[in-house]
Parts: structure tokens; sequence; C-alpha cells
């Protein structure tokens, strides 16, 4: 049964009941759902998030400054790591500030264009980020298997038309967030108080499931199964260099430490590269539950939102983990 205002009026009057009598008397949940952490988190998730903001900026732009101050550095790869640390970045300036507003104040403070700009720039953010490192494990992946075939002026162009097209398809996929985010205030004629709500306005259901799913596909899924397949076929390659490392030195005299030098070596390469595809899988994995448990949440009645914030604080730690992996 939907409760209107006239029908509560009838019940009120039907029951001898005061309104808040009524409410506890029937236990009728508020009609505009607020979503927000309960009391308790509220001091734990505050400290999180300021921890999260000072460690991703801090790290992220001092990768930034270090790979542009120093020339010596420049390369395709110094491109996508700041790109990468970049993307980072934004989500600790946007997403971190965003999340505390939200969960610390019932009604939306910023206004309609910070409504519209935070999730813009939150799904560009983490979508530059992931797309980036596509193209690292790319680059990567050209540099290890082929580093004959292509040039160093080729690769450096090639690196820079790749950013170019990973920051157009961000903003082109965040776009329709720019569109459907809209300052609305509601009534709740149940406790008699207006609600100031930046939320999502879609024109049907299915077209904000078509969007969730294509921001799975394209965000998450295609990325990360690229990655899986290029690192692995690096880690083979490496791993048959390794094998052929040490059997050529076990054959040369007095070779004995240049062995154990030359196993090292291979050893820190294959453990950079399994440290990578972590950092990386954490990162895309944050951002995958962050988008799924939203649209799950949009479609529930409960009016509690500590699953996203849980999700949304591993996109904001996802920063810290990946400026680490960086260093």
């Amino acid at each position: 049964m939907n409760l209107t205002s006239q029908l509560l009026d009838l019940m009120l009057e039907a029951s001898n009941l005061s309104r808040w009598q009524f409410i506890q008397e029937y236990s009728i949940p508020p009609l505009v759902a607020v979503p927000r952490l309960p009391g308790a988190l509220l001091p734990v998730f505050g400290l999180l998030y300021v921890l999260i903001f000072c460690l991703a900026v801090v790290g992220n732009g001092a990768v930034l400054v270090l790979l542009c101050r120093k020339k010596a550095l420049q390369s395709p790869s110094t491109f996508f790591i700041c790109s990468l640390a970049l993307s980072d970045l934004l989500i600790a300036i946007v997403c971190v500030p965003a999340s505390l507003l939200q969960h610390f104040f019932k009604n939306w403070l910023a206004g309609d264009f910070l409504c519209k700009l935070v999730p813009f720039l939150q799904v560009t953010a983490i979508a530059t980020s992931i797309l980036t490192m596509t193209c690292i494990a790319v680059e990567r992946f050209q540099g290890i298997l082929y580093p004959l075939h292509v040039r160093n002026s080729y690769v450096l162009h090639s690196s820079i038309r790749m950013l170019a097209a990973v920051w157009l398809i961000a903003l082109a996929i965040a776009a329709p967030m720019w569109f459907v985010q809209k300052v609305e205030v509601k009534y709740d004629f149940l406790f008699d108080v207006y609600h100031t709500c930046c939320l999502e306005v879609w024109s049907n259901h299915h077209q904000r499931l078509g969007y969730t799913a294509c921001l799975s596909v394209l965000v998450f899924l295609v990325p990360m199964l690229t990655m899986a397949v290029l690192y692995g076929k690096i880690m083979r390659e490496l791993w048959g260099k390794h094998r052929v490392h040490e059997a050529m030195f076990q054959t040369l005299p007095g070779s004995e430490i240049n062995k154990i030098t030359r196993s090292e070596a291979c050893t820190d390469h294959l453990a950079t590269l399994l440290e990578t595809p972590t950092v990386l899988c954490f990162h895309s994995l944050a951002t995958f539950l962050f988008f799924t448990l939203q649209e799950e949440e949009k479609s529930s009645e409960d009016d509690g939102n500590s699953g996203s914030s849980v999700c949304c604080l591993l996109v904001s730690i996802s920063p810290c983990v990946t400026a680490a992996g960086l260093w």
C-alpha cells in the first residue's frame, strides 16, 4: 500500500494517535531513505579516510614530482606511470572528501555543479587508472618479448597516443554521469522533514542497468583479462630465459658468482612482475566492487550504505597501494 499524505491524515484521525505515536506504534521507516553509516562507525571511517587521503596525496604527488623533475627517467613507462599517479591522485582528492561529506551530513551541501562534477571525475579517474594500467601491461609485453622490433621514438609517440586515447575513452565512459546526477529536494511528509539529495535520475531502470553493465565490462572485465594474458606471457618468457641463463652459466668455468648474480636478477624481475599484477588486481577488484555494490544498493530498500562505504574505502586505498607498488 502506498502511503499518501491524505491517507496518513485519515489513519491518524481513526487511531486517535499523534504522528510520532503512530510512527512508533507501527515502526514505520522514513519515506525518504537517506543512506548513512551507523553513528558508531563514523569516527572510524573518518579517521581512515583522512589517513588514506594523506598517504595517497603524498605518495602519488611524490611520484609525479620525481618523474617530472628527472629527465633521465623520462621514457614511455614514465608517461604511463605519471598518468596512473595523476588519476590516482584525482581519486584521492575527489572520492575521499565527497564520501566524507555524504557520510557526515544528511543533506547534500555542495550544490548542483559539484553534484555533477564529483561523480563525473570519480568515474573518469577510476577508468583512466585501470586503462592506464592496461597500457603499462601492453608496453611491458612489447618491451620484454619484442625488444628489437620497436624503435624508441616509435614507442614514445605510440605511448602518447595511447594515453590520449585512454583519457578520451575515460571521459566518454563518465559522460552519462554528468547528465543523470541531479540535486533534488524530497519531502518526507511522515516525519515532516525536507531532504536535499544528490542522486542519479535515469529515465528508466534498464538504462541504469545497461550503464552499470558497460562499466563492469569496459572498466573491469576487459582490462583484467587483457592484463592477465599479457603478464602471464611475460612471466613465462622471463622464466624461460631464467632457465636458459642457468644452463649457460653452469657450463662456464669460474662462473658460480655470476650465476648467483644472474639468478638474483631474474628473481627480482619475476618478483616485480608478480607484485605488479597484485597491485593491479586489487585496484580493479575494488573498483568493480564499488560499481556493482552501488547498483545493488540502489535497487534495494535498505537505508544503510556501509557496504558501498567499504567499497569506496577500498577504491580510496588503491591509490596508496599503487603508489607503494610504483615506489
